[in-house]
């Protein structure tokens, strides 16, 4: 908040930036980083289905790779 706080009474461009570029710093420093998505997907299938396979991280299956077993 100081630095902020001194940003806001400079007149001089230069300090001015410097002062705010020296907040960015330590706030990225100090900064959390909070997931906000958990990356899971639910998917089924039956066993009348041959041949599903699934993307290359698992999440979606391609669904022009099946058949109808049944």
């Amino acid at each position: 908040d100081t630095l902020l706080t001194q940003a806001l009474q400079e007149s001089d461009a230069t300090t001015r930036a410097n002062l705010y570029a020296a907040a960015q710093t330590m706030i990225m420093e100090q900064a959390l980083l909070l997931p906000i998505r958990d990356y899971m997907n639910l998917n089924g299938s039956s066993d009348d289905l041959e041949g599903v396979i699934f993307d290359a991280h698992g999440w979606w299956p391609l669904l022009n790779n099946f058949q109808w077993a049944g």
